[in-house]
């Protein structure tokens, strides 16, 4: 089991008790995700989210982090753009899906009866999701890519620093 999935049930257990024989407990989930969330705030915040649905921390390192970036490249939004920036590129992670072709890359033909083409969708151009340049202003694409760079890599590493506190108690 990948820890995203031990974290998932480690955030809605009822039993959060530590023993000494085990090594890979719901606390000990909780409490290397705790110490993960010091280096990547990010990343770990992106776990929840996708655990509790909730995306207003999300939001929030989001935008502070285009806040940061913005005053030092020459691309300078106020609070309240860095917010809708960061909303965007969450939107487009959580539901980037394309809704013409419902995902499939492929164009729907609804003759004689609904079904998918040889033909690569016109909208997504075969890759299922919805054009992420679509959703921003010109003046913005230079955040949004940047940050949607930095929630992939947050990504990643939030749970491989969360494997490193617990990897030295695991029998490998």
């Amino acid at each position: 089991m990948r820890i995203r999935e031990r974290y998932a049930s480690a955030v809605n257990s009822s039993n959060l008790q530590s023993r000494q024989e085990t090594t890979f407990s719901d606390s000990d989930v909780l409490a290397a995700m705790g110490h993960a969330a010091r280096y990547m705030p990010l990343g770990v915040a992106l776990q929840r989210l996708f655990v509790e649905g909730k995306p207003k921390q999300c939001v929030a390192i989001m935008a502070d982090m285009v806040l940061v970036r913005s005053a030092k490249s020459r691309v300078r939004v106020s609070p309240t753009q860095a917010v809708e920036i960061a909303q965007k590129v969450l939107a487009w992670y959580r539901f980037g899906t394309c809704t013409d072709c419902g995902g499939t890359g492929k164009e729907v033909v609804f003759e004689p009866r609904p079904h998918l083409s040889d033909e690569d969708c016109h909208v997504c151009r075969g890759t299922g999701r919805r054009p992420f340049q679509n959703a921003f202003k010109e003046r913005e694409m230079e955040l949004a890519m940047w940050l949607s760079g930095q929630v992939r890599k947050e990504q990643a590493e939030a749970a491989r620093e969360a494997m490193i506190v617990i990897a030295p108690s695991l029998d490998l």
